[in-house]
């Protein structure tokens, strides 16, 4: 009888503590976000210009980046715990776990969530010419 008693309040605790979606949301925007700050943080060597610059960028792109995650991100609520869901061009993977209050991510988050192939391939597209051009005439500085 006492094993069932704390069996329900080990159930009771978890599903109260289960992540919501915006707990999940929050997660790969932290890991989006570290990846994003540790790229700036290596192109930040320029002029106090190239700094401001870089630092609207960031803003701008954490902006669409946090809109952009809350049209991916998905949660499945199985009550005591929830599954973190991203899908891309129609497929869906689980990338992470949520439970007692925590959402714990894939480490294979930090390496893409999808697999290289399934990235769009823009090879001879105009999208190519557009991203070429954005590519040359882009200013590096060593």
């Amino acid at each position: 009888m006492k094993i069932l008693i704390i069996l329900g309040i080990i159930l009771i605790i978890a599903a109260t503590t289960n992540p919501k979606k915006e707990q999940h949301i929050d997660a790969v925007k932290s890991i989006v976000s570290s990846k994003l700050m540790s790229e700036y943080d290596g192109l930040s060597k320029g002029s106090d210009l190239e700094k401001a610059g870089g630092a609207i960028g960031i803003t701008l792109g954490m902006k669409a980046i946090e809109t952009m995650l809350e049209g991916i991100i998905s949660i499945d609520n199985y009550v005591v715990l929830s599954l973190t869901r991203a899908t891309y061009k129609g497929k869906t993977k689980i990338i992470g776990v949520g439970a007692i209050g925590n959402v714990f991510l894939s480490a294979k988050i930090n390496d893409g969530i999808f697999r290289e192939d399934d990235r769009v391939d823009f090879e001879g597209t105009e999208e190519q010419r557009f991203l070429d051009a954005l590519d040359s005439s882009a200013v590096r500085t060593n």
